[in-house]
């Protein structure tokens, strides 16, 4: 985890950098390996989304640009997916509602920035009842007693 951190902190970039380069000591760094290596045999024998997660991890740990950095106010994330090269298919266009905040990762594409036309807040209505379930309520009278209602 101190490795993360530190990749956090120290990385200014978009693009990891590799977590080994934490590791001053050469034998540290090849015993850590093995173990990494152990623990990426033992996850696949009991748990494929712990091999998985293992795998990634090891990514980032020997490789440079194995995974994007994501930073937005107070937080910064890792993000261990591929980041597709859509330069390969020619010009085409890109419907990807999370652009706003992953901007970075379409760096060099242009932005078409599209208004929402659902305008969810303007159609919330809600409508609360108080329900009377006392013994009184069930022999007569009315247990709906509408209290109220509120547009958001």
């Amino acid at each position: 985890m101190q490795l993360v951190t530190k990749e956090l902190k120290f990385n200014t970039g978009t693009a990891t950098e590799p977590l080994e380069r934490f590791i001053k000591n050469e034998f540290d760094c090849i015993q850590f390996k093995e173990i990494l290596t152990k623990l990426t045999v033992a996850s696949f024998n009991q748990n494929q989304d712990a091999y998985v997660k293992m795998r990634r991890f090891i990514n980032i740990f020997n490789n440079k640009g194995a995974a994007s950095i994501d930073r937005r106010a107070n937080k910064a994330n890792i993000l261990c997916s591929a980041r597709i090269n859509y330069a390969k298919l020619g010009n085409i266009l890109i419907l990807d509602g999370t652009n706003a905040i992953t901007r970075t990762l379409y760096s060099g594409y242009e932005f078409k920035d599209v208004l929402n036309k659902h305008n969810c807040k303007k159609r919330l209505f809600l409508r609360w009842r108080i329900i009377n379930t006392s013994a009184e309520a069930r022999e007569g009278g009315s247990r709906d007693d509408c209290k109220g209602h509120s547009r958001y």
